[in-house]
């Protein structure tokens, strides 16, 4: 069983099959076919404690005739990477479809935005259709850490993948936390208070104490 569930949106052709194998594997592979329907992939990730955590990672399609697809995919995931292509606009636009799909996600789900194929505009300006400042907007709006990165030469992969790491354990902290203090008001609410009387046994005392000084008027 993964103690992390994370799933990949973004349109077709945007770089989330090329991202998820470099985050796995540390390979590249430019003619990485488009995914149909969905594709499984699982690490392990070892924190700064030496913890192990086992991470299921799902790389949906991105084709408009798989999105009821994909929103089963992310059903109870506790991490979303969004990915969008930094050269293509019609992928930065998909953005508004991919979002609504995280309704049925984990209450706690966090969101990587990631801009990819930051290679291809090196030396190049001209070959980028949406600019750093826009992808960050969007990543303000919906409450999502923002990088730009590149499958291809590995720029901001290892950051990616620690920032997921990071948030999970914050994530799982922030849980536990929460546990521990619901079992400690349960348990509270448990404790009998012993030497408390109740409002019934203080009414019964009043009325005794009040009968022993009814006796009567002197003569």
């Amino acid at each position: 069983m993964s103690d992390l569930k994370i799933v990949l949106l973004g349109s077709s052709g945007a770089g989330k099959t090329c991202l998820v194998q470099r985050l796995v594997t540390g390979t590249f592979n430019a003619k990485e076919p488009s995914t149909m329907g969905a594709s499984f992939l699982q690490k392990s990730y070892i924190s700064r404690t030496g913890e192990t955590f086992e991470f299921a990672i799902w790389d949906t399609a991105g084709q408009e005739r798989f999105d009821s697809l994909s929103t089963f995919y992310t059903r109870d995931a506790g991490c979303a990477i969004i990915v969008y292509d930094i050269t293509s606009n019609s992928s930065f636009s998909d953005l508004d479809r991919m979002f609504p799909k995280l309704e049925s996600a984990s209450q706690d789900c966090f969101v990587i935005l990631v801009g990819s194929k930051v290679d291809m505009v090196k030396g190049d300006e001209k070959k980028r259709k949406v600019s750093f400042e826009n992808g960050l907007q969007i990543a303000k709006k919906y409450q999502a850490t923002f990088f730009e990165s590149s499958s291809k030469t590995g720029e901001n992969i290892d950051e990616i993948w620690e920032k997921i790491g990071e948030q999970f354990l914050k994530t799982t902290t922030k849980k536990k936390k929460k546990e521990t203090n619901k079992g400690n008001k349960t348990e509270e609410n448990n404790i009998i208070k012993i030497d408390q009387p109740s409002d019934n046994e203080k009414e019964k005392k009043k009325k005794k104490k009040k009968r022993k000084g009814d006796g009567g008027g002197c003569c």
